[in-house]
């Protein structure tokens, strides 16, 4: 039987994909992912979330929907700068710090796996996480204050324990690849660079920067 944050999460996958699907066709060409690749990606978004915070945001989904509101559709339009921003702004900036700064301790750590090669998630280094950062903001603009409050307090929960939401991200979807584990993969990168192994993580990530 599935756990309850299991439950929330397939809970909000279906409901973003239904949004995803639905997105004008002028923002659909932001995003590179299939359905497939997509729920797995946002699947891996929110292992980190407390119940709280999940359920909070499945609210978000819940009155989007009802009021014909299509969140997808709002973040890519962040995105555009075609909206003004979240009337929080300092709590979008403090998240965005948060999660940028674990990205970047991400890929000093896994330089080969994030930072080179044909199918990395962070090809292009730093420049491609201003590309992430502009992703995180968008997203989290789409947020109600309540779950952007909720997301802050697991952030500060995580960095209180001295962990990396990015990397337990990353470790999820290396698993549900069937491999073992990311140092592992970034062990083989590093003693094979111009090895499959780049072409291997590429072929089952499907897209080379994961910005869903």
């Amino acid at each position: 039987m599935m756990t309850q944050p299991t439950q929330l999460i397939e809970r909000i996958v279906k409901r973003e994909l239904e949004m995803f699907l639905t997105m004008p066709a002028s923002l659909q060409r932001l995003c590179s992912e299939d359905p497939e690749r997509f729920c797995q990606h946002r699947r891996a978004r929110f292992i980190c979330w407390s119940i709280r915070t999940l359920t909070s945001y499945l609210e978000d989904l819940d009155i989007s929907h009802r009021a014909g509101i299509n969140l997808m559709t709002v973040k890519y339009t962040h995105m555009e700068k075609l909206i003004p921003g979240h009337k929080d702004a300092a709590l979008v900036d403090a998240l965005v710090a948060a999660l940028r700064d674990w990205e970047e301790e991400c890929l000093c750590r896994y330089p080969h796996f994030l930072g080179q090669g044909e199918g990395t998630f962070m090809d292009g280094g730093q420049s491609q996480l201003m590309s992430l950062e502009a992703s995180l903001r968008s997203e989290l603009e789409s947020y109600s204050i309540q779950t952007l409050t909720l997301l802050w307090r697991d952030v500060q929960r995580l960095q209180h324990q001295g962990e990396n939401m990015a990397e337990k991200t990353y470790q999820y979807l290396i698993r549900l690849w069937g491999l073992d584990s990311i140092e592992q993969l970034e062990a083989f990168m590093a003693r094979h660079p111009d090895s499959m192994g780049n072409k291997m993580v590429g072929s089952k990530s499907g897209v080379r920067v994961h910005h869903s």
